[in-house]
């Protein structure tokens, strides 16, 4: 029972000194990217719509299935 007791006493000061020492944190942070690209805006919204390019440009879009060769719509 002690040692669990010393075990846990020591989790929390560990606990404690990781936040102590952590760096704040920083809501306003952004990253931000910027291309142009130069087609009319409904042609590169129809591109970014149509599951069937998701995997050319989205690096977490590994496969897709069901109807991908159109673009989706609203709802």
């Amino acid at each position: 029972m002690k040692r669990k007791l010393v075990i846990a006493a020591a989790v929390i000061v560990a606990l404690g000194a990781a936040l102590w020492f952590a760096p704040p944190l920083q809501p306003d942070t952004r990253i931000a990217n910027e291309i142009v690209i130069a087609r009319p805006p409904q042609q590169v919204y129809d591109y970014v719509t149509t599951p069937a390019n998701w995997p050319r440009w989205h690096p977490s879009s590994l496969a897709v299935r069901g109807a991908t060769d159109h673009p989706l719509v609203l709802g």
